[in-house]
């Protein structure tokens, strides 16, 4: 039996030290999207993330159905599923709220669905607290000027450097932007930040 901790390349390196320190030393990191290594699990083995959204590539909207499908291709190979953030989506927490009427994927469903609806009450929480600071004066959002690297960011610029003939792959820009499902004046700023070493 494995465990194995799906990180982000782009959460910080410190953050391992209490991961190990929760699941214990032999734990693994990966940092490629578990799904496009499945070939590496074995009936047993444990996946980790740190909430049930890293399951999916679309990082504009959570996509209840797609979050419960690549769960399911995962948890059918014999893979146990475990998410810091998202606790009750928890494979072995939702076996035990299995009855005799719901299967675990509509167990599932209903998890995931109440995760997102937690999600959503803790953004309407914040955006309350930012109305509040602003109308009494305090300054909210990044100081003008300052450069922002997101998720979507760097997981775009990795897939563009792998598929760009004019970098490690062998399409054209009109290719590469229909496959990733980016606006064009996006595609064209990150491949010159990538040209740019930035």
């Amino acid at each position: 039996m494995k465990v194995i901790y799906y990180f982000e390349k782009i959460r910080p390196d410190k953050n391992k030290a209490v991961i190990k320190s929760i699941y214990g030393d032999e734990i693994t990191f990966i940092s490629e999207n578990p799904w496009r290594e499945l070939e590496r699990f074995e009936e047993g083995d444990f996946l980790i993330c740190d909430s049930v959204e890293d399951l999916i590539d679309n990082l504009s909207a959570f996509d209840v159905d797609a979050i419960v499908k690549e769960y399911m291709n995962i948890y059918n190979r014999g893979i146990e599923l475990m998410f810091d953030r998202s606790t009750q989506c928890n494979s072995l927490f939702i076996k035990t709220l299995i009855n005799s009427e719901e299967d675990f994927e509509g167990v599932l469903r209903k998890c995931v669905m109440n995760y997102a609806g937690q999600r959503d009450i803790a953004m309407k929480y914040a955006r309350r607290h930012m109305v509040t600071a602003m109308s009494n004066g305090n300054r909210v959002g990044i100081k003008k000027g300052t450069k922002l690297t997101t998720k979507k960011s760097l997981e775009m610029k990795a897939r563009i450097k792998e598929l760009s003939k004019d970098f490690e792959g062998n399409m054209d820009d009109d290719k590469i932007i229909e496959e990733l499902g980016i606006a064009r004046n996006t595609y064209y700023k990150y491949k010159k930040e990538l040209k740019g070493g930035s």
